[in-house]
């Protein structure tokens, strides 16, 4: 795919993807037709209908009482001409860089030494539609280049593979649900079956034919067609890079106080494995990670403050002291500003009543 061809792919997917206030932004700077397209009203007419259930009286002055105009909001039911404005947002930015590489981005029986680190861990191929996101991987490398002192200094090789799959896990956990439709789509018109022969055709084969088909001229046309999954994988890649940089950063920072009480004797310890995504995501993305250091030392990093934990082993310590019927089990908590480290404790069944 050529430069010019990626362009205007991307604006394609901008335009769709866009939502309703960004457009709304924009009207004013953007021509548009005296009249708005049939399309425009009808989906208005459905707006008013869901909101204020058929009632456009009401409807226009609850869109009065938010200050907006109706008629003015017309123009915005459609997408608008992509301009200059629009690849200033950083997602626009990562997705251009994502049609250029799956431009000519290697297949998978074809990825050199390097791409194939991933694979090391025995679930990469547990990764539904891994190959769709490649290029979206190849993104955030290409941005962690800027942090290879840090990545080096904070990561084993194996570490390194351990977040690279946790990243293609997420991607494929927002977009697998999109790609299941277009693979039973598919599915469908190649028939799932040998016409000439009569017998069904395996659903491996099935699936191994459209992954080859999405990376093989498909990649843009899928983005095209769901553009609002094309902005989502964008912003994730864009938050997963700054989020990860930012963590790597606090682990070195921290890193001493990590191993204050370790039999370790090396100050050097870097993360040999890592499972990120621990319950919800916030902040722009950010997440509980678990991390275990080539010490075997294993801690949950939370984005958050931790005063409460530590309060907590605070008080479970005062009671230990104090003579508490039984001993309670006390986790290090290392306190920081506006997040913090706890010891990671392994769950093990009950032994006795």
């Amino acid at each position: 795919m050529h430069a010019h061809n990626c362009y205007r792919e991307a604006n394609t997917i901008i335009a769709g993807a866009e939502t309703f206030f960004e457009r709304l932004r924009r009207c004013g700077e953007v021509r548009r037709p005296n009249r708005p397209a049939p399309s425009s009203e009808r989906r208005a007419g459905h707006w008013w209908h869901m909101i204020a259930a058929g009632d456009r009286e009401r409807f226009e002055r609850r869109m009065r009482s938010d200050g907006f105009d109706l008629e003015a909001a017309l123009p915005a039911m459609e997408p608008l001409s992509v301009d200059s404005e629009c690849f200033r947002l950083q997602w626009t930015k990562t997705l251009k860089r994502v049609l250029e590489l799956a431009s000519h981005w290697p297949q998978s029986s074809n990825r050199s030494k390097e791409d194939k680190r991933d694979d090391r861990s025995e679930t990469a191929s547990e990764i539904p539609f891994i190959d769709f996101f490649w290029p979206f991987l190849a993104v955030a490398r290409e941005r962690f280049l800027e942090h290879k002192t840090l990545l080096e200094d904070c990561l084993t090789d194996e570490g390194s593979a351990w977040m690279e799959h946790a990243f293609l896990s997420h991607l494929s956990c927002l977009g697998a649900r999109v790609l299941m439709q277009d693979l039973d789509h598919f599915r469908q018109v190649s028939g799932g079956g040998d016409r000439i022969s009569g017998q069904s055709v395996p659903a491996r084969t099935i699936y191994r034919n459209y992954v080859n088909r999405l990376t093989h001229g498909r990649f843009a046309q899928v983005l095209k067609e769901f553009p609002v999954l094309a902005r989502l994988l964008c912003e994730q890649t864009d938050a997963w890079v700054e989020n990860m940089g930012e963590f790597l950063e606090r682990f070195r920072q921290d890193r001493h106080l990590l191993l204050s009480d370790s039999n370790c004797n090396s100050p050097c310890q870097r993360i040999r494995a890592m499972r990120p995504f621990l319950g919800d995501p916030h902040h722009h993305g950010r997440s509980v990670i678990s991390l275990t250091l080539e010490s075997g030392d294993r801690w949950i990093f939370k984005p958050r403050p931790v005063d409460m934990e530590h309060a907590f082993y605070g008080l479970l310590d005062w009671m230990n002291q104090n003579g508490s019927p039984m001993p309670w089990k006390l986790l290090r908590v290392l306190s920081r500003d506006g997040y913090g480290w706890v010891e990671f404790l392994e769950p093990e069944t009950c032994q006795s009543q």
